[in-house]
């Protein structure tokens, strides 16, 4: 991994730049919402969306469905694909998830499209610990890209998915509809119930905790 790329993560995760904590939440855009590929997702005006966070203004994040596919496990192998992730760090991840949560709850986290997202800036303490939590687990296992990683460090506060703390919008989603004020399909995702707690959910895993999800040697 490049300083470069360690930066990057660093602006996008690892922490909120002083310039921005004097606002109240931030608008994350990827230059790859303005390039010519299949995945192009939506970015929203910034008058709908000032709207919508008067509307819910104790969402602390606002993220969007991934446009292809539905869970990370997904994902995971999509990146190894294409050369994106390197299967021994992928597998490290995997196996360190699994044994944290089991496989039957790993293969059924959700993923999101995190090109395009907006989150709390301050008084957010849960999410802040969230957001540092996946930059340092994407250095600690060699990992590039964050869909990998974010769903998982949403997992041991699954209290956040709970009422109107995170809410995840449909990839089209318009924020909000004029008339009605509504949330436009968005609501809070769906995780599997696990205890992060409790040594138990590793006894429900394979032994290489959850390697074996699809992932070629």
């Amino acid at each position: 991994m490049s300083d470069g790329w360690k930066l990057t993560k660093y602006f996008k995760f690892g922490h909120i730049p002083r310039a921005l904590r004097s606002y109240e939440y931030t608008l994350h855009v990827d230059a790859s919402a303005f390039a010519r590929n299949p995945n192009r997702f939506v970015v929203p005006e910034f008058a709908h969306l000032s709207r919508f966070l008067r509307l819910h203004n104790s969402t602390e994040l606002v993220l969007w469905k991934h446009g292809l596919r539905s869970h990370a496990v997904q994902e995971w192998k999509t990146t190894v694909g294409y050369g994106m992730e390197k299967v021994p760090n992928i597998r490290g991840f995997a196996r360190s998830v699994g044994h944290r949560f089991g496989c039957a709850a790993v293969s059924k986290v959700p993923l999101f499209e995190l090109g395009v997202f907006v989150r709390k800036n301050n008084d957010s303490p849960i999410l802040n610990h969230m957001f540092v939590n996946t930059f340092r687990t994407l250095i600690a296992y060699g990992l590039k890209r964050d869909q990998n990683v974010l769903p998982f460090a949403m997992m041991y506060h699954l209290n956040m998915t709970k009422g109107n703390w995170v809410l995840q919008c449909p990839k089209e989603a318009k924020l909000p509809n004029h008339e009605r004020g509504m949330m436009g399909g968005c609501g809070a995702p769906v995780f599997p119930s696990v205890s992060t707690r409790s040594p138990g959910a590793a006894h429900t895993s394979h032994h290489d905790g959850c390697g074996h999800f699809g992932l070629t040697h």
